[in-house]
């Protein structure tokens, strides 16, 4: 999994039929390859999620799943999420967003930090677009998941998810789990994964790129 793979630079897994890497291991999703997930009480507020073994850098943790909505339906459940002062929609491309509040996994309970050791990025995999948290460094068996929500890349967000940012900054970057939404968002060598406000908040709305096909 290198800039060497023509596959893995343009943001996608390899296809067997026609990649020729040998010994390729940039197919995590086909492969199913993730990691054990423990959910427990956060050592920042709530609910977290915490790895079951240890990591490397650049390791594929698991895939964020959940119901695959278009967008005008995530911002009629953005609306009502906000009122609950909660989220788990991540937009996945210009048309559709992920909403994990019912069908989702482990990974939804990952909390925010600006000083993260993990990242969300989108691959194509198979015909479809997917979302996969990776490693931004080593981490140790039972440390807890932070990623960025990236909530600085947008404006007029709820009360409740700009409190998110606020407790964020009163736990040296680490705030709670309750912002559940995401954006896509172009990386140097994959999509990157951002979660935004639900509706009322800047939905899930913007430009995003995405691997290239």
């Amino acid at each position: 999994r290198t800039k060497m793979c023509t596959c893995f630079a343009a943001g996608r897994e390899c296809d067997p039929d026609h990649c020729a890497c040998p010994n390729c291991k940039n197919d995590v999703f086909r492969q199913r390859d993730h990691l054990r997930l423990l959910l427990g009480k956060s050592d920042t507020a709530g609910w977290g999620v915490f790895v079951g073994e240890d990591v490397s850098k650049g390791d594929f943790i698991h895939e964020y799943v959940g119901e695959v909505v278009t967008h005008a339906e995530a911002e009629r459940r953005g609306a009502v999420y906000d009122r609950l002062c909660l989220s788990f929609l991540f937009q996945l491309t210009q048309e559709f967003a992920v909403d994990a509040s019912k069908m989702g996994n482990k990974t939804r309970f990952a909390n925010h930090s600006s000083k993260p050791n993990c990242e969300a990025r989108i691959i194509y995999s198979q015909g479809n677009y997917r979302i996969g948290i990776f490693a931004t460094r080593s981490i140790r068996a039972g440390e807890e998941l932070y990623y960025d929500y990236q909530h600085g890349n947008f404006g007029n967000l709820p009360d409740w998810l700009s409190q998110v940012e606020q407790e964020a900054q009163a736990h040296g970057g680490k705030g709670a789990a309750r912002s559940r939404a995401r954006r896509g968002e172009e990386g140097e060598e994959e999509g990157r994964g951002e979660k935004v406000g639900g509706g009322g908040g800047g939905g899930v709305a913007g430009a995003i790129q995405l691997p290239t096909i």
